[in-house]
């Protein structure tokens, strides 16, 4: 007498699907966390280093003019190109479209005044993706080295 084994191999079959699928879905999910971890981190290298580009621009500002650059040390600025009133920037917050060029970027630096020959500035470098707001911050102190009133 020969038994009927047709339903034990569909079942084996159900389940050997069931495997594959689970472990292309585990795959998949890994690639796509992967592939955001590594947006976060490019993003963050980019914002830090534009934070950092931001103190080496007014390094040389206050190089160049120790009074003009004082005088513009007041509260925050919003630096969309490296410069102070052209391209965008502009003092106060960003608003949504200050974005530095190309980039989903914005930066403010913020200015706090210790003395008449000492700035402190910090530069904050933000960015929104979809995992929520990011963002990198530099500071510095410059002083009047040059003792230039």
């Amino acid at each position: 007498m020969r038994k009927n084994n047709s339903g034990q191999s569909f079942i084996e079959l159900i389940a050997a699907l069931l495997i594959v699928s689970m472990s292309l879905l585990a795959l998949v999910s890994l690639v796509i966390r992967s592939l955001a971890n590594t947006t976060f981190a490019r993003n963050k290298t980019l914002a830090t280093s534009y934070a950092q580009q931001s103190l080496e621009w007014l390094r040389g500002e206050r190089d160049a003019d120790w009074q003009t650059f004082y005088g513009r040390t007041n509260g925050s600025w919003c630096i969309v190109t490296l410069s102070w009133n052209t391209g965008g920037s502009h003092s106060g917050a960003c608003g949504t479209n200050d974005v530095i060029p190309a980039t989903p970027f914005r930066r403010t630096i913020t200015f706090t005044r210790v003395n008449t020959s000492t700035v402190n500035a910090t530069s904050t470098v933000t960015w929104s993706d979809g995992n929520g707001s990011h963002q990198s911050v530099a500071t510095t102190t410059f002083t009047n080295w040059k003792g230039n009133p």
